[in-house]
C-alpha cells in the first residue's frame, strides 16, 4: 500500500523504466500521478515487485532471450513496440510479420487489428 494514495494498483506495463520521465503514451500523460487512473504508472520506476521480478529474470538471461512477449487480457490486440511514438521502429516489418502470424494462430472475436 502506498501512503497517501486513495486508490491502490499500478498499470504494470507503465512501471518499467523505458520513457519513465517522459510519461509514455498520450493516455498516460493525461492522468500521470493520479493513483486512481487505469494507466497509473506507480510512485516510482520498478516500484512493483512483479515488474522488478520480470526485469531481474530478463537481465539474468539477456544473452539467451530472443523474444519477450507480454500477454494482455484486455482488448484482444497485438501491440508492437514502441507505442510512445508514431514513428515505426527499424524492424517494424519483422514485428508486423510476427504479429500477423500470431493473429492467424489465435483467433479472436475482432475482425481486424
Amino acid at each position: 500500500m502506498y501512503e497517501g494514495n486513495l486508490c491502490q494498483g499500478v498499470d504494470a506495463n507503465r512501471n518499467f523504466d523505458y520513457e519513465w520521465e517522459k510519461g509514455g503514451t498520450a493516455e498516460c500523460c493525461a492522468t500521470e500521478g493520479v493513483s486512481c487512473a487505469n494507466d497509473y504508472k506507480g510512485p516510482s520506476v520498478w516500484s512493483e515487485s512483479e515488474v522488478a521480478a520480470v526485469r531481474d529474470f530478463v537481465l539474468r538471461r539477456n544473452d539467451s532471450i530472443r523474444l519477450f512477449l507480454g500477454l494482455h487480457a484486455y482488448g484482444e490486440l497485438i501491440l508492437l513496440p514502441f507505442g510512445d511514438t508514431p514513428e515505426p521502429s527499424g524492424d517494424y516489418e519483422d514485428q508486423r510479420a510476427l504479429a500477423d502470424n500470431v493473429r492467424r494462430h489465435f483467433p479472436t472475436s475482432r475482425r481486424d487489428f
